[in-house]
């Protein structure tokens, strides 16, 4: 679907690619969502998995000489957390706004109940006026921008 959307759209400067972003590069499980094929995740462990190449944030900006990021959108079904959090500041620094669904840590059994207050801590940190926005118990949205 990306890639006929990319197609009909005449778009040049997307490159798609078949992985995952996380901590760490390397191969991990991606855990599939029967019901939703939004919300497979890293994470939340089901009966159906499949292996993924994962890269870092880091790496894709290096790897792809990206100076400036005008907007990062982030949906990664609890991800974000060790996206973000071992992103270096270097990266970080070269994004001007992110929006990013965000996800009570335990719908993914990630046990550090502090990870939502440690993302925004990394945000402001790294120089980003955040804004957050629940939806319900268990996500929300973050708005980080630097302006």
């Amino acid at each position: 679907m990306l890639r006929k959307n990319i197609e009909r759209n005449n778009l040049t400067n997307i490159i798609p690619h078949r992985m995952a972003i996380a901590s760490k590069a390397g191969t991990r499980k991606l855990f599939m969502n029967a019901i939703n094929t939004s919300a497979h995740s890293l994470n939340k462990k089901s009966k159906v998995s499949v292996d993924v190449l994962c890269t870092t944030l880091d790496d894709i900006f290096f790897e792809n000489n990206v100076e400036c990021c005008d907007l990062l959108k982030m949906d990664c079904e609890g991800a974000e957390y060790e996206i973000i959090l071992s992103a270096s500041m270097e990266t970080l620094k070269k994004i001007s706004q992110i929006i990013m669904e965000y996800h009570a840590p335990e719908c993914f059994g990630l046990d550090d109940r502090n990870l939502l207050n440690d993302l925004v801590a990394r945000l402001k940190v790294s120089g980003f006026n955040v804004l957050l926005k629940p939806e319900n118990y268990e996500r929300g949205y973050i708005r980080a921008s630097r302006y």
